[in-house]
């Protein structure tokens, strides 16, 4: 299944190990944007990296958030891009 993953993380440090985790596993289409093709597997070990990188409790300025949409055949198809260097060329659809 194809899933779109984007995040806000406050703190540099975390920011860059995230994106570092991510970058291993699907492509980066914006700077805290991802999209790639995940097994069931895959998706609960990159949902397991990323809570281990995370701040979802402390002061509200220091919390980040990460969301992980589903993306079925029929929405992929109906992605709009505009610009260059996005890298949604790249995504290969199964």
């Amino acid at each position: 299944m194809r899933y779109l993953i984007c995040y806000d993380i406050k703190d540099d440090k975390r920011r860059k190990k995230v994106a570092e985790l991510l970058e291993e596993m699907a492509f980066r289409i914006q700077e805290s944007v991802f999209v790639g093709e995940f097994t069931a597997q895959d998706l609960k070990k990159a949902k397991a990296g990323i809570k281990k990188l995370v701040h979802v409790n402390g002061e509200q300025g220091d919390i980040d958030s990460v969301h992980i949409y589903p993306l079925c055949d029929a929405c992929w198809k109906k992605v709009w891009q505009l610009g260059s260097g996005t890298g949604l060329e790249r995504v290969i659809i199964v």
